[in-house]
């Protein structure tokens, strides 16, 4: 494993120990060979933080009744611009709200063009304002996986949503602000006729 930092490695080999199953070497030619794996761990710094966060001053539109549905990417930066506009940044993490109802939260690995999905199940929405993710597998945070995460969302535009969480078994609240992806609008593909 490589390490960062000694207090980081330790919360990965938490997670890791936690993934159920067993790990199996691959194998070449019938021999077991080293295996590389990606596995993106979350976590938070407690205690005092002296920064201010990029998405203070984000005002909150309660007169928006957009749909939760789509594919959003979370923010990393958001500052208004006026009128409407935002300057956005963003990070390596979608999180898709399917209209049947699934959920997936997806890691992009930038340096080899893969993604994982860190997290999956089914949700709900229960108010106006909340709904629940009922979280069928977690690999990052395994003690997760069969439990229910009640969320607060809010509109700060049509495409621009904040969410409010509090995880089970955790005593921080946390705040994240996501984007939605704009889906180009797919047509059914004309039929040409080939030609030989």
């Amino acid at each position: 494993m490589r390490g960062v930092d000694p207090l980081l490695d330790e919360e990965a080999l938490r997670v890791v120990k936690g993934i159920p199953g067993k790990w199996v070497p691959s194998r070449e030619k019938g021999k077991k060979v080293p295996v590389s794996y990606t596995i993106p761990v979350s976590f938070r710094l407690s205690g005092e933080n002296n920064s201010s966060s990029s998405n203070e001053g984000l005002k909150v539109n309660k007169n928006i009744k957009a749909s939760l549905e789509g594919v959003w990417q979370i923010c990393t930066h958001v500052e208004p611009l006026g009128y409407g506009k935002f300057d956005i940044q963003t990070g390596p993490y979608m999180k898709i709200l399917s209209s049947d109802k699934n959920f997936f939260n997806i890691h992009l690995a930038i340096t080899d063009e893969r993604a994982v999905i860190t997290a999956m199940g089914t949700y709900a929405q229960t108010s106006d304002c909340t709904y629940v993710e009922k979280i069928f597998k977690s690999i990052t945070d395994p003690e997760l996986t069969g439990a229910d995460s009640k969320l607060k969302f809010e509109f700060i535009s049509e495409n621009l949503l904040q969410i409010s969480y509090q995880l089970p078994g955790r005593s921080l609240p946390s705040k994240e602000i996501w984007v939605r992806v704009i889906q180009p609008n797919l047509k059914q593909p004309e039929l040409f006729p080939q030609t030989l």
